[in-house]
């Protein structure tokens, strides 16, 4: 009895095997080439434009598609964009990307940049004010500023909103108030002008504390009074004569029989 080893055993046998072709697989389309020489060519407190390049030679662009801070900004076919109405000093990413023919778009390329420092503000003037010290329940402001300003009012502390000049108040309690202005141009504000006076439409009442006798043979006279305000000024009069500024006591000497 003859023994065969597993190898030649092995190498005896014969081995079949087929390769099936299924169907080819083809590679998906290449994305459009992004915008080249992304770069922001001009800043401003408000204002980033940002300037690009056409895309490689096989890639032919119908427009591009800009972006401000992850949003959708809009599309141009020229090379550059302005992204305008900025806050001042604050941070932004602008970018581009490439739209073709079929609506495919490209990457985005973006720059981050600082808007300018925000400018000083416009100055207000206050021009017309009521007077410090008034028995008017109302008052009028009027105020200028550089052109292409708005205003705004507070009074008293209240929010400041849109007004115009002349700004006018009535049925003002008594009391102090206190009126501000501002003046904005674009998103530039500047600092508030203000004005205090003080509203008093009560007229104190004056008390005679001394007096002369009602009949006397003194030549002189004297007088004291008091006011149930204490910030009162008083004008005296005597015989009917113009008032005059005085104060307690008010005498006169070498007066007449009578």
């Amino acid at each position: 009895m003859q023994r065969r080893s597993a190898a030649a055993a092995f190498s005896a046998a014969t081995v079949v095997w087929l390769t099936l072709a299924g169907p080819a697989v083809a590679a998906p389309p290449r994305p459009p080439d992004p915008p080249r020489n992304v770069q922001v060519t001009t800043v401003s407190d408000t204002v980033i434009t940002l300037s690009w390049g056409v895309p490689r030679a096989r890639t032919t662009a119908v427009r591009y598609a800009v972006f401000l801070d992850g949003g959708d900004a809009g599309a141009t076919t020229a090379l550059s964009h302005v992204f305008g109405g900025l806050d001042c000093g604050t941070i932004h990413t602008v970018g581009v990307a490439t739209v073709v023919q079929d609506g495919s778009r490209s990457v985005i390329r973006a720059r981050i940049r600082r808007t300018d420092r925000c400018p000083p503000g416009p100055t207000v003037t206050l021009t017309a004010t009521p007077p410090a010290l008034t028995n008017s329940a109302g008052a009028t402001f009027r105020f200028t500023s550089s052109t292409g300003t708005r205003f705004a009012c507070s009074l008293d502390g209240a929010a400041f909103a849109a007004c115009a000049s002349p700004a006018a108040y009535s049925g003002l309690a008594d009391g102090a108030h206190t009126f501000r202005v501002r003046a904005s141009r674009g998103a530039n504000t500047g600092a508030a002008a203000a004005y205090s006076w003080t509203i008093d439409t009560v007229a104190p009442t004056v008390t005679l504390t001394s007096t002369p006798p009602a009949l006397t043979n003194n030549p002189s006279a004297s007088f004291a009074f008091t006011s149930s305000d204490a910030t009162t000024s008083f004008e005296c009069s005597l015989d009917g004569a113009a008032f005059a500024a005085c104060t307690s006591p008010a005498s006169s000497t070498g007066l007449a029989d009578g």
